[in-house]
């Protein structure tokens, strides 16, 4: 439930709702043996209607972090594996990032470039000297800088990261932790963040990177004998976002919900044309490029009038 409604970071309803199809994943807080405090969010969301809030009152210098889920993803050869995940904070953007915890007790830090080594190369490994207040958690720890980092909408960051190779072949992430940090030197912090997305996938070597998988939507058509509009997408889609567009000076695009289904039922008491926008969800978190579909209508009440242009 939620309220509101968030595409990408964008508020795109402002309507309280409720929906068993779109159950959040709440963490196991009674596991959580740190300072960092958790819950969900309903005034902020990346996708839907919350966010996960993780606060915490830092010293000086000081780190923090708790075990957010479960997994067991294997490193395989000639594959890579995509991590991607969405945040909100008022604080710098470096103090907060994930860490990839291994079976082998070794541990993967994923975090933005420190700006002492702000770089335009493609080399995404960070030298260890920017590790220090992470240090001491396991007992081998490398630090990657994103792939890309994107500012959206409200303030969200998009952080993407590609790992895989030789070094990680036959590894077996067993788990995604938090984690933050509070840079200064001297005083305490009010560290807090919210995060949106969080996205671990394996692909093959020569597959589109996370950033490339943009899902299409295909032969959208009209069903007359139930007035409904369909289409077809990919296996790899999550869900669909619907708009209408609204005949004002500004015309104005409103969102008017989602399905897990490729299908939305048509206004049975249309009296004019009727225009759609169709948006995917890659389950990866990727959003697709919006189809824009125009109703004509034939005929006042009459559901086989529906052709599609």
């Amino acid at each position: 439930h939620g309220a509101t409604t968030s595409v990408d970071g964008r508020v795109v309803s402002s309507s309280p709702w409720h929906d068993q199809g779109q159950a959040d994943v709440l963490p196991l807080l009674n596991k959580a043996k740190s300072p960092m405090h958790m819950n969900l969010s309903l005034a902020k969301a990346f996708q839907g209607g919350s966010s996960l809030h993780l606060c915490a009152i830092l010293p000086a210098k000081a780190r923090v972090s708790v075990d957010l889920l479960p997994l067991q993803v294997h490193f395989a050869p000639r594959k890579v594996i995509c991590v991607a995940y969405s945040f909100h904070t008022t604080n710098d953007p470096t103090s907060f990032g994930l860490v990839l915890n291994l079976v082998s007790k070794d541990e993967i830090v994923l975090r933005g470039w420190p700006s002492s080594q702000m770089t335009s190369s493609p080399l995404s490994q960070i030298t260890s000297s920017s590790l220090s207040p992470l240090i001491g958690r396991a007992k081998h720890t490398r630090a990657y800088a994103p792939v890309s980092e994107t500012n959206g909408p409200n303030g969200w960051i998009t952080r993407v990261y590609q790992l895989g190779g030789a070094l990680w072949d036959g590894h077996v992430i067993k788990g995604v932790s938090v984690f933050g940090v509070n840079l200064s030197d001297e005083r305490t912090e009010d560290w807090s963040v919210h995060v949106g997305q969080v996205v671990v996938c394996p692909v093959a070597a020569d597959m589109p990177t996370l950033s490339q998988m943009s899902p299409v939507i295909t032969a959208v058509q009209i069903d007359p004998s139930t007035a409904t509009l369909t289409w077809t997408v990919p296996s790899t889609v999550q869900y669909t976002h619907v708009f209408q567009e609204m005949l004002t000076c500004h015309d104005e695009l409103v969102w008017v919900g989602r399905t897990n289904h490729s299908r939305w039922q048509l206004p049975s008491k249309a009296k004019s044309n009727i225009t759609f926008v169709l948006q995917p969800v890659h389950w990866t978190g990727a959003v697709g490029r919006p189809q824009r579909v125009t109703i004509v209508l034939g005929g006042a009440d009459d559901p086989s009038s529906f052709p599609q242009t």
